[in-house]
């Protein structure tokens, strides 16, 4: 039996600067979710903001621009609620891929508890 990888795609996220500074301050409780807000697509007609905490960042192609990340991904505001994640980022376009570590998927409610 086969399983597949899910995978949300980030269409909308932060500049450089605050992608990496979120990386430097992720051992804040808060401030290093706080920098930086990412618009994920759940479905073609749901798309939800989240924040991550990253625990591991590196270059993907040595452009500067281009990252591979692990970390915890909140898909409620100010919550404790988080799925592990890995990633691409591409912090030129913004926009980058997430698949989560455990087959947890991203709630597509759009009103949080």
């Amino acid at each position: 039996m086969s399983t597949q990888e899910i995978l949300y795609r980030i269409v909308d996220g932060p500049n450089r600067n605050d992608f990496v500074n979120s990386f430097l301050y992720a051992k804040d409780e808060n401030l290093g979710r706080d920098i930086a807000t990412y618009t994920v697509e759940i479905s073609p007609t749901v798309r939800r903001e989240v924040t991550f905490k990253l625990n591991k960042i590196s270059h993907e192609d040595g452009s500067g621009h281009s990252f591979n990340f692990k970390g915890e991904c909140f898909y409620y505001r100010h919550s404790a609620r988080s799925i592990n994640v890995r990633g691409y980022y591409n912090a030129r376009s913004r926009t980058g891929t997430i698949t989560p570590l455990d087959g947890e998927r991203i709630p597509s409610c759009i009103v949080c508890p």
